[in-house]
């Protein structure tokens, strides 16, 4: 299996940018799904939350406290810091 089927089976049944409220339970379950992997130390889950995010700020503007939020997250900022540096 691959490694980001695992993220996308967690995120894609909850990505549905129909309706204010749907959206907005979507984006709160994705951001909350973020704010986890985030707290694992997983930079790959939180980022492909975080895109997921943005595609839904794309289409509804449900998603786009969730995604300011995912954006300024100090933990992300940092896994991404350390994810980026450990790479080169």
């Amino acid at each position: 299996m691959n490694a980001t089927n695992k993220y996308k089976w967690e995120l894609v049944p909850y990505f549905n940018c129909n309706g204010e409220e749907r959206s907005g339970l979507s984006a709160n379950h994705i951001y909350g799904k973020f704010l986890n992997y985030t707290e694992e130390q997983d930079f790959v889950g939180a980022d492909l939350a975080k895109k997921m995010l943005k595609r839904g700020r794309d289409k509804n503007m449900e998603f786009d406290p969730c995604y300011a939020n995912a954006c300024s997250n100090e933990n992300f900022l940092s896994l991404k810091d350390k994810f980026y540096n450990s790479v080169k």
